[in-house]
């Protein structure tokens, strides 16, 4: 029985697997278990890991054979049109006339929340409110038209119908309507409306009436403009990583290299910076924050376009490192996203009902890690050296390499 000693040696172990293993089952991966003491077999039979991994799993087997746990969320959070051009019911625009008269055309301030400035606008929907205040005993038919609107080519003309002596109010169907708010003073958020008396039912010359007119239930379906210089807050959401199921494989290990990446695409024209709020959550129920800077995405800048960008957190930018380590078996997102963070840049932004802007997020962790002055110890029993017994000295010298492929 001799005592040999190998020193220096260094070696990356990921796994010990049985041999007679033919498929590890990954819906109980906490089966699967990280030991610390290592043998150094005489004889070795391969064992690919292909051969034991799943590629359609959390495992991804490399063509090297490296194994990396991977997570992978396309839709992590989203922003909805409605955020972004929101168009709340229009105050009533109330407008005198009298009959003999010539066509009242009166321009309205198209009212917006968050500092939107449109150029143009096209709706899915919405009513034109409409309210007449008769005091003749005469019946009277109006045209109102919004001279700044088309549907289908044409200009948005509305008639409208008022009984004798009373009030008479309705709505109108306004769908498709395009809108080209630029006619203003100030180029943006204009309505220009007409009003002519078409019939008054053979009241006097010189009788007045009072019409209000306005906008109500607006559902945006296309959008040019300024959308304004504001934040939104980001929808919460749990996600299950299930990367503390592999708390019996990690535990202990330095995770060095892991890598985030958050995937922002899209194909709305407006400059966003995210503001992310990501806690890790142990399956202790230990917290975790992740701090990483702020994201910006600058947009396509041509309708129809799409534009896709990666951003990576890593070891310089952000604690992953811990983040990782701490096992989130969830991850709890939040956060907020600014628009227009540098203000008006010259460039309008723009949005169409089918447009959307979805944040994705990629977890992989490479399953590696380092050992240093390895010292391996092995007792060899039973070994023939093929001399008698007590005849040590012919055995000089005994080199121990580590086994190549």
């Amino acid at each position: 029985m001799k005592s040999i000693l190998a020193t220096g040696i260094i070696i990356a172990i990921v796994f010990v697997f049985s041999a007679c293993l033919n498929k590890v089952d990954l819906d109980n991966v906490n089966d699967l278990q990280y030991g610390g003491e290592w043998a150094l077999p005489l004889v070795q039979a391969k064992l690919e890991l292909k051969d034991l991994v799943d590629n359609d799993s959390n495992f991804v087997v490399d063509p090297d054979n490296g194994i990396r746990i991977v997570y992978h969320e396309d839709s992590v959070a989203g922003i909805a049109l409605a955020d972004l051009v929101e168009i709340p019911n229009q105050d009533p625009e109330v407008l005198s006339l009298t009959s003999g008269t010539p066509p009242l055309i009166q321009n309205v301030d198209l009212e917006s929340l968050g500092g939107v400035e449109l150029k143009h606008l096209r709706v899915n929907s919405g009513s034109l409110v409409w309210k007449v205040e008769n005091t003749v005993n005469f019946p009277v038919t109006f045209e109102v038209a919004i001279l700044n609107a088309r549907v289908n080519g044409d200009t948005a003309i509305f008639i409208i119908d008022a009984n004798a002596g009373t009030v008479t109010s309705g709505k109108a169907d306004i769908s498709r309507l395009d809108f080209d708010l630029t006619t203003g003073l100030y180029g943006f958020n204009n309505l220009v409306y007409r009003i002519v008396i078409r019939n008054d039912g053979g009241a006097p010359v010189g009788s007045k009436y009072n019409v209000s007119v306005g906008l109500e239930d607006l559902e945006v379906k296309e959008a040019i403009g300024f959308f304004g210089e504001r934040s939104i807050p980001l929808p919460s959401k749990v996600l299950e990583t299930k990367i503390g199921s592999f708390e019996n494989i990690l535990s202990g290990l330095r995770i060095e290299n892991p890598l985030f990446e958050l995937i922002i695409d899209g194909n709305i024209g407006l400059p966003l910076q995210f503001v992310p709020d990501f806690d890790g959550v142990s399956r202790a129920g230990i917290v975790t924050p992740l701090q990483i800077p702020e994201i910006t995405y600058s947009g396509p800048t041509q309708i129809g376009d799409w534009q896709s960008s990666k951003y990576s957190i890593n070891r310089d930018n952000s604690n992953i490192v811990d983040f990782i380590a701490s096992l989130p078996n969830e991850i709890a997102f939040a956060g907020n996203v600014n628009i227009n963070p540098d203000g008006k840049t010259g460039v309008d932004n723009f949005v169409h009902s089918d447009g959307e802007i979805k944040v994705g997020m990629n977890i992989e962790i490479p399953l590696e890690f380092k050992i240093k002055n390895l010292i391996l110890e092995q007792w060899l029993y039973d070994i023939d050296w093929g001399v008698e017994e007590n005849e040590f000295d012919i055995i000089e010298k005994l080199i121990m390499s580590k086994l190549s492929k």
